[in-house]
């Protein structure tokens, strides 16, 4: 912040403004770590909306990491504190997200249920993210049908940088139906796009998905070799719950095929995991 100092020249509405976007600028880097400090010293300086959006940053970083019950704790009590129509819209999809995401490590209906409350809240000011989140909530519900007919829909308001994380939802969907060809169809459209724009969460969901196929072959050693990789990557973007759900299926993977690399993995990866919420699941 030093040159920034300079730079705004005791300007503090300027500074305050720099402390926001360095915080979500580290956020949108996925530095998680970096980015909950910069949030904190942020906080001190700005206020209003501003304050919400660091907050909302926070909880969303809190959800990567694994930390989902604290991040919808976070997103209601902020919805106390604004009235703002977009603000309050963008925290029923955060609390969305969040109940669906711990739907997936903690299989209980109230999370569902939470998850569509808030999606009924939303309207078609944000139909992209909507639409996504209605079909992670039938991807729940295991209605795969109606779940890809409304990702399908959300593809004519994504960009093409937006597009691997669609892509990957209906890799995901038509993998549940068996359907290779679709399944490695939309894997490969997936990571070519999110390698062009080096999205390395993207292209760790679909080496995750590759490796799911190759597990369903009994293939062991492709398994492990795309999953491994897809480890690296959830560690390198902080995404604790995807590297959390990837590790199970090399400890899985493990009871069939006891060499020194799987091996290796687990050690390594258990390390990984010795500070977040999932250490005591393993």
């Amino acid at each position: 912040m030093g040159s920034a100092r300079i730079l705004a020249n005791g300007d503090n509405d300027l500074l305050s403004k720099i402390a926001f976007l360095k915080a979500r600028g580290l956020y949108l880097l996925q530095e998680y770590d970096k980015a909950l400090s910069a949030i904190d010293k942020a906080m001190k300086s700005n206020q209003g909306a501003d304050v919400i959006r660091l907050q909302k940053y926070r909880g969303l970083i809190w959800g990567y990491q694994g930390r989902f019950a604290e991040a919808i704790n976070l997103f209601s009590d902020l919805l106390e504190e604004t009235n703002d129509y977009i603000l309050l819209t963008e925290l029923y999809s955060n609390i969305t997200w969040a109940n669906l995401a711990l739907y997936r490590t903690e299989e209980k209906n109230k999370l569902l249920e939470e998850a569509k409350k808030y999606l009924d809240l939303l309207d078609d000011n944000r139909k992209k993210r909507i639409l996504l989140n209605y079909g992670e909530y039938h991807f729940c519900n295991k209605d795969y049908n109606q779940a890809i007919e409304i990702i399908e829909r959300a593809i004519p308001y994504c960009t093409e940088e937006e597009m691997p994380l669609v892509y990957n939802n209906l890799a995901e969907l038509h993998f549940q139906f068996g359907d290779r060809f679709k399944t490695e169809e939309y894997l490969h459209k997936a990571e070519v796009l999110a390698e062009k724009y080096s999205n390395y969460l993207e292209v760790a969901k679909s080496l995750y998905t590759q490796g799911l196929l190759e597990i369903k072959d009994d293939e062991w050693l492709k398994a492990t070799d795309s999953l491994y990789v897809s480890l690296k990557y959830f560690i390198k973007t902080n995404a604790i719950s995807y590297a959390f759900n990837c590790f199970i299926q090399i400890l899985d993977i493990s009871h069939q095929l006891e060499n020194d690399c799987v091996l290796s993995i687990k050690r390594s990866a258990k390390d990984f995991f010795s500070e977040t919420p999932f250490y005591n699941k393993m």
